[in-house]
């Protein structure tokens, strides 16, 4: 033991792990005696003392420490040993001696697997209680508190997504693990459903697909939504990647990683509630409240099948006010009617809101 107490960071050891491996040393020396008087009796793990020590122990000495201490020990007793030989039992000792500390650096190296093993099976129970509590809405002092025992804080800005696994599930949470040490960052992977749910710390100035590739692969089918605030406020972000990735098989040609926010309409077709009162607020309550014939202009330009001139006559407006319409709805949805897909958009948005307003004047009458 003093010789243990010259290593550089034994002192620093708390007063509790100082006496663990006395607790060791002590357990080891007896056992190896005990074992020494039948040494033909087979070694296990269990019988080199290690019984002893608490797991809690290999949480504040390391494997790498553990090493050294046991190369120290066994420095320090040998030379006391040899002098307690029988004269010419002296190599015989020292045989015994080595292969008693072989088998305790194998169980050195038992416990801290299954310590890890046992880390592991913890941190992976805990990521899916937070998973599951975000999916769920479950209060934020309640998300609060899983997020602190999977290493989240509050202020931390993060973005959710959701995946398809394209090997055993297992497999990929561990390579998602793996990437997220490689580019130093937290992340919380769980499974749900047969899907694989990702949380992670959003940093300025980065590019969310870019992530999304390094932590799925360039070639995973998943949706990524967010920034929010905090992983207290993240379950509408997970719910919308979940949603964004049912609604992936509208666009076939599109392969890897995508926003939730490029499958709004997708999302309000299958019914996700809460695509549907973005898209109506953006498209058809923004453009009402607006006036100035911003919503007869989107009718008229759907009857004319975009075409400008036509749907110019039809109004009727010159061609340029026309432009100046459409680049005003644009600027209030952020959905360029000129464009395909976001007039696809505005279209379901606006066709919801009368839907909903229809349904509601309907029940009044009622």
């Amino acid at each position: 033991m003093a010789q243990l107490r010259q290593l550089d960071w034994f002192g620093a050891l708390s007063v509790d792990a100082q006496g663990w491996v006395g607790e060791v040393v002590d357990a080891g020396i007896a056992r190896f005696l005990v074992w020494l008087n039948n040494p033909e009796e087979p070694l296990v793990a269990a019988n080199t003392g290690l019984g002893t020590v608490p797991a809690a122990a290999a949480h504040a000495i390391t494997l790498g420490q553990t090493v050294e201490l046991i190369r120290t020990a066994f420095e320090a007793i040998e030379p006391v040993a040899i002098t307690m030989a029988a004269k010419g039992d002296e190599e015989w000792l020292l045989q015994q001696i080595a292969r008693y500390g072989r088998e305790i650096a194998f169980a050195s190296a038992l416990v801290y697997a299954r310590v890890a093993e046992q880390r592991g099976a913890r941190t992976a129970r805990q990521s899916s209680d937070l998973v599951d509590a975000l999916i769920t809405g479950r209060s934020n002092a309640a998300i609060e508190l899983l997020a602190s025992r999977t290493g989240f804080t509050p202020a931390q800005r993060v973005r959710a997504a959701a995946c398809v696994p394209r090997k055993d599930p297992q497999v990929a949470l561990a390579e998602i693990e793996n990437t997220a040490r490689k580019l130093d960052r937290q992340v919380v992977a769980a499974l749900h459903e047969g899907l694989i749910v990702a949380i992670w710390t959003a940093h300025s100035r980065e590019n969310p697909s870019t992530v999304g590739r390094q932590l799925f692969g360039p070639e995973a089918s998943a949706v990524i939504a967010g920034p929010a605030e905090s992983i207290v406020h993240a379950g509408p972000f997970v719910r919308r990647a979940i949603a964004g990735l049912a609604a992936r098989p509208t666009r076939p040609r599109n392969r890897g990683v995508l926003d939730a926010s490029a499958l709004l309409p997708e999302r309000c077709l299958i019914g996700e509630v809460a695509a549907q009162d973005e898209l109506v607020e953006r498209c058809y309550l923004t453009l009402k409240t607006a006036g100035t014939g911003l919503l007869e202009t989107v009718d008229v330009m759907f009857d004319n099948h975009g075409v400008l001139e036509q749907a110019a006559r039809a109004l009727p407006v010159h061609v340029n006010t026309l432009r100046y319409r459409l680049d005003k709805i644009e600027k209030l949805t952020g959905f360029d009617l000129r464009d395909s897909r976001a007039s696809f958009a505005i279209f379901t948005g606006v066709s919801l809101g009368r839907i909903r307003e229809a349904a509601d004047e309907n029940i009044s009458d009622l």
